[in-house]
């Protein structure tokens, strides 16, 4: 059934379901890898030191971006994510509604300080000409609440958390990390050691001890291509782009790994790079159609959240 299907459409639709499949197949390989992680190390967590009851209960949040309903939905028919069905059949799942032309630093930034961008601050990628960061917040966030009630907070790769802020335990930046050759207000992908202008770890003494123990670290994925970066060689860079966020991704497992296991605190937020199949194939549609703009906050058409999203 499947090769008349392919038979009866033109070379152009061919290639472009051919490479939605392979998309789907990474993007769905990717969830399952995460949450396999995630769901291996909460037991070892957990289990530490069960002779004495915790003071008080341990919460971890992993957040995914492109994580879409219409995709898990398949794979949890299917069988193949048993541990996410277990927590959905035992707690409350659905949809949430965002806000409108949302992305990471408006999004996370509400959710860590439960106001509206008008209140706490941070609307997009740039704040009055600068790269969003933790400065410009006008709310308290969590991490300082939560420490200043004497939780232990551990954080990493959540966006707009540089410059590094001083918590109860340990935090990690994410993306508009500030590194060589970065741009204000783009998405960029420094190596650990080539930071700039502030800290990406608190406390300092955990940078050496991640550095020792799992090698280089890069702060993000590399933002995605332009129309001139992807103009009359489409398919090579966006092959080459989804590699780069394959390897961060996997750097980013081995962290989370080491930091559930090594360094459980009471409250965790780990973000991990996945990128959903929508934003990877409408990169790869639009660059076809030469509809594409460069990502980023100076993309300001009206129709960039539903097309591309900037996440």
């Amino acid at each position: 059934m499947e090769r008349e299907t392919l038979a009866g459409l033109t070379a152009a639709a061919r290639l472009r379901l051919i490479r939605e499949k392979l998309i789907m197949k990474r993007w769905a390989k990717a969830v399952r890898a995460v949450l396999t992680l995630f769901f291996l190390a909460v037991p070892l967590v957990c289990a530490q030191d069960s002779a004495t009851p915790p003071k008080r209960p341990k919460v971890i949040v992993l957040g995914m971006n492109g994580a879409e309903w219409d995709i898990i939905k398949p794979l949890l028919v299917r069988g193949e994510m048993p541990n996410l069905a277990w927590v959905i059949r035992r707690g409350v799942s659905g949809k949430l509604r965002t806000v409108s032309a949302p992305n990471c630093p408006k999004v996370y930034s509400i959710f860590e300080t439960s106001r509206p961008p008008e209140e706490n601050g941070i609307m997009d990628f740039k704040v009055n000409g600068n790269t969003a960061a933790t400065s410009f917040l006008k709310a308290p966030a969590m991490w300082s609440l939560l420490s200043e009630a004497g939780v232990s907070v551990g954080m990493a790769n959540v966006p707009a958390t540089f410059p590094a802020p001083t918590v109860n335990g340990y935090l990690i930046t994410g993306r508009l990390t500030r590194g060589r050759d970065c741009e204000d207000g783009m998405p960029c992908s420094p190596k650990l050691t080539e930071v700039r202008d502030g800290d990406a770890v608190f406390p300092k003494s955990l940078a050496g001890e991640l550095a020792s123990r799992l090698g280089e670290i890069h702060m993000d994925c590399l933002r995605m291509p332009s129309e001139e970066e992807l103009r009359g060689h489409e398919a090579e860079t966006v092959s080459r782009w989804l590699e780069n966020v394959s390897r961060i991704r996997s750097q980013q497992q081995r962290l989370f790994d080491y930091l559930l296991t090594a360094h459980p605190t009471d409250f965790q937020l780990l973000r991990a790079i996945v990128r959903g199949p929508r934003g990877a194939l409408a990169l790869s549609d639009s660059a076809a159609q030469g509809r594409i703009q460069s990502p980023g906050p100076h993309n300001s058409r009206g129709r960039v959240s539903e097309s591309m999203p900037r996440v």
